[in-house]
């Protein structure tokens, strides 16, 4: 096998066998079902009190944050509100972790069986 600057040196070819392995591997890679995730994926899911409050205090900082880009304090609780909304949803930005609770609340908002209201005479 030649490497870059050595046009000299003889390319050598893989056995037969190294490329079936290789084949293989792809394949397999290939064809492997994709994990779970989102709401409806098994696996662990946040207590939606603590959700509900854990997003009422992202908002509410966020909020405060952009009235006051200079406090230093109030950025590092934002940044500490956001990694937590991260861990509780399983999500690596914030931008999917806030979409995944706001699906997840959601999705309890219109499980819940509504109250029937009488009809208006």
């Amino acid at each position: 096998m030649a490497l870059r600057g050595d046009e000299e040196a003889p390319a050598a070819r893989p056995s037969p066998h190294v490329g079936e392995v290789l084949r293989s591997l792809i394949d397999d890679t290939l064809s492997a079902p994709a994990p779970p995730s989102g709401p409806g994926s098994p696996g662990l899911l946040p207590d939606l009190a603590v959700l509900r409050r854990h997003l009422h205090d992202f908002r509410t900082l966020r909020r405060r944050t952009f009235a006051t880009p200079d406090d230093a304090a109030l950025r590092s609780r934002l940044e500490d509100a956001s990694y937590t909304l991260c861990v509780l949803m399983g999500r690596r930005s914030t931008h999917l972790a806030l979409q995944a609770a706001e699906e997840l609340l959601t999705a309890d908002r219109l499980d819940r069986p509504t109250r029937s209201r009488a009809p208006y005479r």
